[in-house]
């Protein structure tokens, strides 16, 4: 490649981690960055510092620290252009059959629904119950987990005003508190 840079696409896993959980209960976010540099192995560690940089550590509503780290990266593909314009394309990967319908048949997560409907929200700004009023009405009750996990929050901290949670942090409380539970049914270990 010389020493002209290229863009990357960088698709990568970071993990999140709640006390107590295994591997297997963990949530996992796929993530995939642009890049730009002269080689693959310049824009693979390039998007490991990226976002080892932006790894995160705090407590949530229950006390339990949640930890969000850098995982592994997956697969990294060099984007065949010069420049970055609106409709680039930044990932592509073959399929079989099988696959697409897994693809097909999984439903869209609440936040992404909510966002495909509102593509003017501010991430910053939407609380929880926005989404849950949204996702609440009859026609959205596929997006049920939102709601179930504002419910179960409501449940657990009745003096809390929940829907001023970004979704981010309940769904994190959420996904702690259900490894959780998991855990207690197992018994002593």
């Amino acid at each position: 490649m010389g020493g002209r840079s290229h863009w990357f696409s960088v698709r990568l896993i970071v993990e999140i981690k709640v006390p107590r959980d295994t591997a297997k209960e963990r949530t996992y976010d796929d993530r995939i960055l642009v890049v730009r540099a002269a080689s693959e192995l310049a824009a693979r560690r390039t998007a490991e510092e990226l976002t080892r940089a932006s790894d995160e550590t705090y407590v949530n509503g229950e006390g339990k620290t949640i930890r969000w780290r850098f995982r592994e990266i997956l697969e990294t593909s060099e984007l065949l252009v010069d420049e970055l314009t609106s409709g680039t394309e930044v990932y592509s990967t073959f399929i079989d059959f099988d696959r697409l319908q897994k693809l097909r048949r999984r439903s869209l997560a609440p936040w992404p629904a909510y966002r495909r409907a509102h593509p003017k929200a501010d991430p910053r700004r939407v609380t929880v119950g926005e989404v849950v009023d949204w996702v609440d009405r009859p026609e959205r009750k596929r997006y049920a987990f939102v709601v179930r996990a504002h419910a179960a929050y409501v449940r657990a901290h009745p003096a809390n005003d929940a829907s001023k949670m970004t979704v981010r942090d309940l769904l994190t409380w959420y996904a702690g508190t259900s490894a959780a539970r998991r855990n207690q049914s197992r018994g002593p270990a």
